[in-house]
């Protein structure tokens, strides 16, 4: 699967000199409700079953922990998440809106990535951004069903019995399955995220009890920080890459550079000869 970001050039140079790119905190990117909007609809749509008056409600009483959706939204936002960290990919090269808001209005690349070849360990995952109005809705409230039918395993191992920790370990094993959602008015960029998650206690608790059929392994990745913009500072973890997960690189409409400048930048840098292509956009 290939998946294409879409930058400036200078980020475009640094990801090509480094052979790394960036995964992000979600709670701290473009949308200021990453995470919490899809959690908001878990609180008010209802269930398919007059047992519970809504989806949050189900998990909460399928969890075993008593704690209100106020208590879980106050935890989120005053400790924030330590559970995923993404990297938002697009899955087509040339469209508008991403030339807009993330490649300098057009003046950059948009740089297509063999998605699989990151997922390095099973910490690592590629997911298709789900974009839905409605929470229940076929098998989708599934997922979360699955964080609420487990955490007491987790609880019980680490043995977590406050009630503050509780919540803070279950908002850190459900985030990774909230983020799969995003509102449908983003539904233009077709995305694709590529996860890493932190720490999978669930998953690891399983693994030391040898129930996996195939060995299962996870790989931890450098911490740093970054100011976005002028006035915020966001945790990331850096991702290396091999030269030829790039497939190919497609130019923005406005961007100065030819295709041979672009692939003669591939050659020099990466060691190899690159696709590339040119935006068919008559955006000027």
């Amino acid at each position: 699967m290939i998946g294409y970001y879409y930058c400036s050039l200078s980020t475009f140079l640094n990801i090509i000199k480094n052979k790394q790119i960036y995964l992000s905190d979600p709670l701290k990117m473009n949308d200021n409700l990453e995470i919490k909007w899809y959690l908001d609809k878990l609180n008010n749509e209802k269930t398919n079953s007059n047992e519970y008056e809504s989806v949050f409600d189900m998990m909460k009483m399928r969890s075993y922990i008593d704690f209100t959706f106020e208590e879980l939204l106050e935890s989120l936002n005053t400790k924030g998440q330590s559970s995923i960290y993404i990297c938002c990919f697009s899955k087509e090269s040339d469209i508008l809106s991403q030339w807009r808001a993330y490649a300098e209005d057009g003046r950059g690349v948009s740089i297509g990535f063999n998605l699989e070849k990151f997922i390095i360990a099973d910490n690592f995952m590629v997911r298709d951004v789900i974009y839905t109005n409605n929470v229940v809705c076929d098998d989708v409230e599934s997922d979360v069903e699955c964080v609420a039918d487990t955490i007491g395993t987790v609880l019980d191992e680490h043995k977590i019995t406050t009630k503050k920790e509780q919540i803070e370990v279950f908002l850190h094993e459900l985030i990774p399955e909230l983020a799969k959602y995003k509102n449908p008015a983003f539904s233009e960029e077709k995305e694709i995220r590529l996860m890493y998650c932190d720490d999978m206690k669930f998953e690891k608790i399983i693994d030391r009890y040898g129930s996996f059929q195939e060995k299962w392994e996870s790989k931890e990745l450098e911490h740093d920080f970054r100011i976005v913009g002028s006035d915020t500072i966001t945790e990331f973890v850096k991702l290396n890459f091999d030269p030829y997960t790039i497939e190919e690189i497609c130019i923005g409409p406005k961007c100065s550079l030819s295709e041979n400048d672009i692939k003669n930048i591939a050659k020099k840098l990466l060691g190899i000869e690159l696709n590339v292509i040119k935006s068919k956009s008559s955006y000027r």
